[in-house]
């Protein structure tokens, strides 16, 4: 009987430090529209967006909680951030990112050379 007991209280120890170490959170990723600059129309920002969103989704998955785009817009919209095309200043990334509580934060903005 002592035998199973030892190995009952080592099994559920076992269980117990795996529940934690499997339990922490991973860090949140944010990722922004593309923003237009000259040259560059909206088609091909928004198709920019999509290609990071789904690199983000298929390469980060595992290692970041990736927030989704209808999140994010919801989330900015409860905190009346003002979201528009043209967030493609780090202190508004910044804000964003603290609005969103990400823990990291992909924007970028596409231009064509002249």
């Amino acid at each position: 009987m002592k035998r199973f007991q030892f190995y009952l209280s080592t099994v559920l120890v076992f269980i117990f430090f795996n529940a934690i170490v499997y339990a922490q959170e991973l860090p949140t990723l944010g990722i922004m529209d593309v923003v237009a600059k000259e040259g560059v129309t909206e088609d091909e920002t928004a198709y920019l967006t999509n290609l990071v969103f789904n690199g983000a989704y298929e390469y980060g998955k595992n290692k970041y909680m990736i927030i989704d785009k209808e999140s994010r817009d919801k989330l900015l919209k409860e905190h009346h951030f003002v979201f528009t095309s043209s967030c493609d200043s780090i202190e508004c990334v910044i804000e964003a990112g603290n609005y969103l509580s990400s823990d990291y934060m992909i924007a970028g903005t596409l231009e064509k050379e002249k």
